[in-house]
């Protein structure tokens, strides 16, 4: 014979304790309890609550009787809904662990003799378990990988990262879950935009389970310090060993300009503008004369100013592939003027404006690479074409006003940097024509020639006739009748073919404006009057 008790809720006060003690004996009903436990969470006859578990958790159960008649407790078991049938308790204790959610049942039974006369008494135990997506990154990267959000800052408009708090497993379950930050590097909203912002305090943190799932949206407040320093978490209210934890970076790069000294040593795109300084190499910023190797260009070459671009990014130790994403500073042309004339004046032409962002060889878009720990690099060298035909002290001007800033996957991540340069030229120096009576993988002839040697080295020829036209090449050297170029021709250029030869003292700066010839920070008035 098996006899339930009616099931009794207990407040935690002596008074109520008492009473229940002496009606208890009073009455002689025999009334074991059974109480399950788990770290702080506790179920049994003075809590209103069922245990809230976690699968694996371990569960340890005690049982207790009072006021049995019928004769002293001969035999106690506990049992736990695991299908594994009922397991003796000498000590009136067990424990065990679910490896299943579900809602379970825990049993404590004694025995008396010699009545025969068996009691028992159970409680609910909840085995749950909490899940935290972000979306677009797998279940198995939420923490080893976890998400990037660009720093929202200076109106560039970064968007916010969904995250979704899942329905808790079993659905049935009715209790609460919380979400909790690490720290304050990122905000939480409830809308994609707008919206109410999660403040983590009066508990609008707390979502009940019969709710979810509920989208939010993560954005990035303040630059990580390292990758993935931030963490939210979901967690059951009252066992926080009940949990589900994603990590999140927030990225954020500083740009600086370098208008003078040298290339950093950890820049990878450091030797392709070296090798394009004429005569290479050559890592020192400012003035030189720039030809891009082997190539195909009517101006074939030009006068201009290097200036270096860094990113500082943040974390430093930021690794963008791990996101699947990719970074690099950018660029826009924001308009100036080309002016030009006897005296640099007399005619002039906007220049046009627009993403003026370096190809790849420019750029050093692995804050890793070189050991930098997290800087990425941009080059430029804005200036003039090398007219080849100008005449003799026609002076050539420019100015123009840009934008440099980080991007990563289309979205800004620094401020906009504005830079400006201002430059003027005069030709000073000689240059020659002609046409071509034969040429080798690397060489070019002009029997009617006879130049001192070395003329045009350095300098830069172009093809300007025939099937080999449009192509330059940097000088090396010459003969009386014959230049050596640094790179093989693409297509050797025929007999036939007309050619324009300068060299680097072709054209000089002219320093006849003041606070002329420099690239520097913030803008610069593109059109003044230059007389």
């Amino acid at each position: 014979m098996r006899v339930t008790c009616p099931a009794t809720k207990f407040l935690l006060t002596a008074a109520l304790l008492v009473a229940f003690l002496l009606t208890a004996r009073s009455t002689a009903v025999a009334c074991p309890w059974v109480v399950a436990t788990s770290g702080t969470a506790s179920c049994g006859p003075w809590h209103d609550e069922p245990l809230t578990v976690a699968v694996g958790q371990t569960v340890y159960f005690m049982g207790e009787e009072h006021n049995f008649a019928q004769g002293d407790p001969d035999l106690r078991w506990w049992f736990y809904d695991d299908g594994s049938g009922w397991h003796e308790a000498p000590n009136k204790t067990g424990n065990c662990t679910y490896s299943t959610t579900g809602e379970k049942t825990a049993w404590y039974k004694v025995r008396c003799e010699p009545s025969g006369l068996e009691y028992n008494d159970s409680c609910t135990v909840w085995v749950v378990k909490v899940d935290l997506a972000i979306e677009d990154v797998d279940e198995a990267d939420e923490e080893t990988v976890g998400a990037v959000v660009v720093r929202n800052y200076d109106n560039n408009s970064a968007p916010r990262k969904k995250i979704t708090l899942l329905k808790a497993d079993p659905s049935s379950w009715t209790g609460n879950v919380i979400l909790s930050r690490s720290n304050s590097k990122v905000k939480v909203y409830d809308a994609a935009s707008g919206g109410n912002e999660i403040t983590f305090q009066n508990n609008d943190n707390k979502f009940a389970n019969s709710i979810l799932p509920k989208d939010l949206w993560v954005e990035g407040y303040t630059a990580s310090d390292s990758m993935r320093d931030i963490s939210l978490e979901l967690y059951v209210d009252g066992n926080p060993s009940i949990n589900d934890t994603v990590k999140f970076t927030v990225l954020w790069v500083t740009v600086t300009t370098d208008h003078g000294g040298t290339l950093e040593t950890d820049n990878a795109a450091r030797d392709y503008y070296s090798n394009t300084v004429v005569p290479p190499p050559d890592y020192t910023l400012g003035y030189h004369v720039f030809c891009e190797g082997a190539g195909y260009d009517p101006e074939g070459g030009w006068m201009a100013r290097g200036s270096e671009f860094v990113g500082d990014v943040e974390p430093d130790d930021f690794v963008p592939s791990q996101f699947g994403g990719s970074m690099n500073l950018a660029r826009e042309d924001m308009g100036g003027y080309h002016h030009w004339g006897p005296n640099g004046n007399e005619y002039w032409d906007p220049t046009g404006g627009g993403s003026d962002t370096s190809e790849w060889e420019q750029r050093d878009d692995d804050p890793q690479s070189g050991g930098s720990s997290g800087k990425i690099y941009d080059w430029d060298a804005p200036g003039l074409g090398a007219v080849f035909e100008a005449e003799l002290t026609r002076i050539e001007r420019l100015r123009i006003n840009y934008e440099e800033w980080a991007v990563y996957g289309g979205i800004r991540c620094s401020e906009e940097k504005e830079w400006y340069t201002r430059q003027s030229y005069m030709r000073t120096g000689s240059l020659d024509t002609g046409t071509a009576t034969g040429a080798g993988t690397s060489t070019l002839t002009d029997d009617t020639k006879e130049w001192d040697e070395d003329t045009w080295a350095p300098g830069i020829i172009t093809i300007t006739s025939g099937d080999a036209a449009g192509q330059y090449r940097r000088v090396t050297g010459n003969t009386e009748d014959t230049i050596t170029v640094a790179e093989s021709w693409g297509t050797q250029p025929p007999s036939g073919s007309g050619y324009i030869v300068i060299n680097t003292s072709t054209w000089e700066p002219w320093d006849d404006v003041e606070d002329d010839n420099e690239n520097g920070d913030g803008t610069t008035n593109t059109s003044w009057d230059l007389e």
